[in-house]
């Protein structure tokens, strides 16, 4: 049973089908993740944020399947040069790992962003640039093959490096993230993930020239405070490519139960997709996170729910204003 699960899974890659599914997971890690760590999905999100964010994520999808994907990621960005209160400069890198069976995905971003005041302190525009490296393998000791002389077998790259960038706008409020709740929040972003599309590469092609569409990415939240301690925040997230139109659509709930910390909880829908209900917990500089994905595609009864878990390290928060 499972020598045949192996050559369907080399079918797959051989073919094209896997590769796009897996490097979309790892390029665009929306499941779910955007709503503890936006870092990959805008470069303009580069030093937004009141704090500097180091961020570990672990994803599993169909945890109880072999072979299933596994995703992690970790991410770091922060304000650089001029005081405090008045940097304008942010720069922050991030490393992904995504793997499903024999095949691999690491991928390495870098990111500067300029943030500027709009009309009024508090209210800012950042632009963004990200540069990435994606380094793709296969482990054909991993295959299971009647003959691995096969001249398809002999001829797959084994390796494969490709280049490529992104780059965003972000209308944000500078409390946006503060996790301290003295006003309204809000951003409206917008970013093209990979503009070369499939970019430079080095081998023979073995991996699907698809799997790095361009994608334009739009997202926007905006958080009411009621009643001193209570927050209510709907998101939305779209996203556009070759794979067609997804929309995420999120309502969180918080209760601040301390300064600079809260817990909070909150449903996200992905159209023709998935469900997820999500929770999260800030308390001074750490914040921890779980997400728990449903499928509601056609392709449920052949998956299982996914689990996400994210922990995030808040350093040097920077001081804030109440209006």
């Amino acid at each position: 049973m499972k020598s045949k699960r192996n050559r369907l899974l080399l079918f797959l890659i051989l073919t094209g089908v896997v590769a796009p599914l897996a490097v979309n997971a790892q390029l665009y890690p929306v499941r779910g993740s955007y709503l503890f760590n936006d870092y990959y999905l805008n470069p303009a999100t580069t030093g937004s944020k009141i704090f500097n964010p180091f961020w570990l994520s672990y994803q599993k999808p169909n945890p109880g399947l072999d072979n299933s994907p596994v995703h992690q990621s970790v991410s770091y960005h922060s304000l650089i040069s001029g005081p405090p209160n008045h940097r304008t400069m942010g720069m922050g890198g991030g490393l992904e790992y995504h793997g499903i069976g024999p095949v691999s995905y690491t991928r390495l971003q870098l990111s500067y962003a300029y943030h500027a005041e709009v009309k009024r302190r508090y209210n800012k525009c950042a632009f963004g640039l990200a540069l990435g490296a994606t380094h793709y393998a296969i482990q054909k000791d991993k295959l299971v093959v009647a003959d691995m002389n096969d001249p398809l077998i002999m001829e797959m790259t084994s390796t494969e490096m490709r280049w490529n960038a992104s780059v965003g706008m972000l209308f944000y409020s500078d409390r946006y993230g503060s996790q301290r709740y003295t006003t309204d929040t809000y951003h409206l972003g917008w970013s093209v993930m990979n503009i070369l599309g499939p970019g430079e590469k080095s081998g023979n092609g073995s991996f699907n020239s698809q799997d790095q569409s361009t994608q334009v990415v739009l997202s926007g939240a905006y958080g009411r405070r009621f009643k001193k301690v209570w927050m209510i925040e709907p998101l939305m997230l779209i996203r556009m490519g070759a794979a067609g139109f997804q929309a995420d659509i999120t309502t969180r709930v918080y209760y601040h139960y301390m300064d600079n910390a809260n817990v909070w909880t909150g449903l996200s829908l992905r159209t023709g997709d998935a469900f997820a209900p999500v929770f999260g917990l800030t308390h001074q500089n750490v914040s921890v996170g779980y997400a728990f994905e449903i499928p509601v595609s056609d392709i449920r009864a052949y998956t299982s729910p996914a689990h996400a878990i994210h922990i995030g390290i808040l350093m040097n928060r920077r001081l804030i204003k109440t209006l």
